[in-house]
This record gives structure tokens, sequence and C-alpha cells, in this order.
């Protein structure tokens, strides 16, 4: 199926996200938004905004965990051993 194919109906949408895209199909939306049942499907399957946000959050911390893990480091090595770090 083509996007084109796939704009043609909630269901063929829905299934071009899921199927082919493995994801969001923003340009099918709006078809799909006009079905409650491939809405429902497409929010718990496809797009769960809150799933977004708490991958794109959980990512954040850990990053910033490790800077701070590595700048205790930093500081325990000058402490130490006075090494300019």
């Amino acid at each position: 199926m083509n996007e084109i194919e796939a704009l043609k109906s909630a269901r063929n949408s829905y299934c071009y996200a899921r199927n082919v895209l493995k994801g969001r199909f923003e340009k099918g939306e709006d078809a799909i938004s006009k079905n409650a049942d491939y809405s429902k499907l497409y929010k718990e399957n496809i797009y769960d905004a809150k799933k977004e946000l708490e991958k794109e959050l959980k990512k954040k911390l850990e990053k910033e965990q490790k800077e701070i893990k590595n700048l205790r480091d930093s500081i325990n090595v000058h402490y130490l051993y006075g090494v300019e770090v």
C-alpha cells in the first residue's frame, strides 16, 4: 500500500501507520479521527502522547544523571589526587 491509498480510509491509514511506517502517520490522522474504533486503536498502538513524553523525559534524565556522575568523578579525582581535570 502506498501513501495515496492509505489516505482513502481510516482503516487504510491505520494499517499504513501500523504495518508500513510502524509509527505515526500524521497525514492520515484526519481520516483516522473520523472513525471511533480506529481512533482508539491508533491512540493505543501507534500514538500515545504520554508514552512519547515519558520516553523523551527518561532519555533526558539519563543524560543529566550521566553528566552529574562524570562531574562527581572529576571532583573526586581532583580532590583525592590533586590532579587537574
